[in-house]
Order: structure tokens, then sequence, then C-alpha cells
């Protein structure tokens, strides 16, 4: 990934491009940033959790106030994919706010993969 993300971004330097190509590379390229910070985020937990460091920051939480703070972070993607989020229900949890979010996260960035144009994805 890093490698097409670096050659897209030479290639569109390199040639004269219209702005609104430009915009387009650069909205393209953040996507596939934003993708990589995920599995990075991802790959650093996983490492630490190998060598027995263990989750903080456990509190109360509201998950169902926090699935919609993951659902509006993905506002954009959904939009793109013609699709729509239902929250239903709500719960509590003595967990690690930040570790419950990656991982709904997780799960809704799959979800909005593999789920048709204009479906709607729903979190129990």
């Amino acid at each position: 990934p890093l490698a097409t993300l670096i050659s897209g971004t030479q290639l569109a330097l390199l040639a004269k491009r219209p702005v609104d190509h430009l915009l387009e590379t650069l909205a393209s390229n953040l996507e596939d940033l934003e993708a990589l910070k995920i599995l990075v985020n991802d790959m650093l937990f996983l490492a630490q959790a190998d060598h027995g460091a263990l989750a903080h920051e456990m509190a109360a939480t509201d998950l169902h106030s926090e699935v919609l703070e993951v659902v509006e972070f993905f506002d954009a993607w959904l939009a793109e994919a013609q699709l729509r989020v239902e929250v239903i229900g709500s719960a509590g949890a003595h967990c690690t706010p930040t570790l419950f979010r990656r991982a709904v996260s997780n799960l809704l960035s799959n979800a909005i993969k593999y789920t048709p144009k204009g479906g709607t994805i729903s979190i129990l």
C-alpha cells in the first residue's frame, strides 16, 4: 500500500494535472492512509499484547454512545458506499473505550466492504 501511495503521488506531481484531478488523488490517498493508520495501530496493539501489555483506562462505558461515535467517523465512507447504519439497543460495560471503538471500527470497516450498495448495516 505504501508503494502504491508513493508512486501514485509521484505521478500526480510529475504530470501537469488539473486541480480537480489532484484533489481526487489526495482524497484517494487520504482514504488509503486512514486504512494504513488503523492497520499500524492494530499491529502495535497486537505486538504490545504479545509482550504482556495490559489494557488500561478501564471504565464504565456507554457502548451505544461509543458505537455512534465510530459510525460518525465512517460517515463519508458510508455515504460513498450508499449505506446506512442502524444502531439498535443500548448497553454499558466496564471496558477500555479506545479498544472497544477499535473493535467496532474493524467490524464496521468490514461491513462497509461487504454490504451491497443501498444496504443497511445493523449494529445490535
